[in-house]
């Protein structure tokens, strides 16, 4: 991206500004910092003495335009987007870990399915998280084979992800989706091992075309609950970003990224860099 402009939105809490030494990584050149309020009145006001000094802090690294939202949260973030024409939108959600929690009164999961640029994700909870390395240290990219999956690459790239980020290619055949009643489990274990090493050719494949964006990457398969294993692996690698596309390939033994890029917002403590 030519020009790095990245929308922030905050609500005064040191939860919502967890996210921005993560964005501050990212080294953009202007910042549109946002809060959304209810018309006129003494909050308004004060949500403009708030931003005025989060300005102060953030201008020590970046360009910084403020602006006050109206209405629902979500919808006031997408119009702020809009309108500022931001090359990403960079949040935070607040909840508990595990699959079954909403998220900030799913305000993020509302961005992401409807925003038409990336969205980058720190999920917190009562403080901010744990520093984990410089954000493109090591990246785990969730990928499926299919060409859509492939935005989340370069959008890495985009945001200035360079040959030193280590990046790995992770591919998960869903072992809940083989057609089980009807087969034995040997015949199971050989779809699932056939679809695997399919799927691994097709990483391969996609490995040489993120070396094209200079990425170094590697690629790993494994077989299981998809949103689970990106979970696990995230933490078993010590992850510092997590870059995923929210639509891919659907079918055998694959998955629907959509779906699965909320689950793991929900149950991830690791950035998530979201991709359409």
């Amino acid at each position: 991206m030519s020009t790095r402009r990245v929308l922030i939105p905050l609500d005064g809490s040191a939860i919502a500004e967890a996210i921005l030494p993560v964005a501050k990584e990212l080294a953009p050149e202007d910042v549109v910092l946002m809060r959304t309020t209810e018309p006129g009145g003494t909050a308004r006001e004060e949500a403009r003495a708030y931003l005025d000094a989060a300005a102060g802090r953030v201008g020590e690294w970046a360009k910084v335009t403020t602006v006050i939202g109206d209405g629902r949260p979500a919808d006031a973030i997408l119009a702020a987007a809009s309108a500022n024409g931001v090359n990403l939108v960079a949040l935070t959600t607040a909840g508990r870990s595990g699959f079954d929690r909403l998220v900030m009164g799913s305000v993020a999961e509302k961005v992401i399915r409807a925003a038409d640029l990336p969205v980058l994700v720190l999920r917190a909870e009562d403080a901010a998280p744990a520093p984990r390395g410089r954000l493109f240290d090591r990246v785990l990219l969730p990928h499926d084979g299919s060409v859509r999956a492939q935005r989340a690459a370069e959008t890495l790239a985009l945001l200035g992800a360079g040959a030193t980020a280590d990046v790995t290619l992770f591919g998960v055949v869903d072992a809940a989706e083989a057609p089980q009643p009807e087969l034995r489990a040997d015949a199971i274990e050989r779809i699932l091992e056939s679809e695997a090493q399919a799927l691994r050719e097709e990483l391969e494949r996609a490995r040489v075309r993120v070396r094209g964006l200079g990425l170094s990457a590697r690629v790993e398969v494994v077989t299981g609950p998809v949103a689970e294993r990106i979970v696990a692996r995230a933490e078993s690698m010590g992850a510092t970003l997590v870059a995923m596309a929210t639509h891919g390939r659907t079918g055998l033994l694959r998955w629907a990224l959509g779906s699965v890029t909320e689950l793991v917002l929900r149950a991830s403590t690791v950035p998530l860099l979201i991709s359409r």
